[in-house]
């Protein structure tokens, strides 16, 4: 048996146009056999190791303070986490400025921070 007539989706949403096989619905329709998923991943930066590197570029031994006293204010964390760092609205600080621009972070997109100590 062909996996085109085989494999059945919760729900009828079609034939996909390339194959004629059954379409699905995550979302939006799409096709099993036509659709590869792409890894939804962003990249991860350590967020203590970037605030100490700008520390050490810039000798202000009180850089990494002030940010992640503004990082405190906007985002939730806990030790181990994964943060989305987009700015969404959020003032922007000197130090955030410094941080975004040193490392390239587009603010729109955003770059998963990981906080670990």
């Amino acid at each position: 048996m062909d996996i085109k007539t085989k494999w059945k989706p919760m729900m009828d949403c079609g034939e996909c146009s390339k194959c004629n096989g059954r379409m699905d619905m995550y979302y939006v329709k799409w096709c099993p056999l036509c659709d590869k998923p792409e890894p939804e991943q962003k990249p991860v930066l350590n967020l203590l190791q970037a605030l100490t590197h700008i520390g050490a570029k810039t000798n202000d031994n009180h850089f990494k303070r002030r940010f992640m006293h503004w990082f405190t204010a906007h985002f939730l964390y806990v030790n181990g986490s994964y943060v989305l760092f987009q700015l969404d609205g959020n003032p922007v600080t000197d130090d955030v400025a410094l941080f975004v621009e040193t490392f390239g972070i587009d603010t729109d997109k955003g770059v998963i921070l990981y906080l670990n100590w």
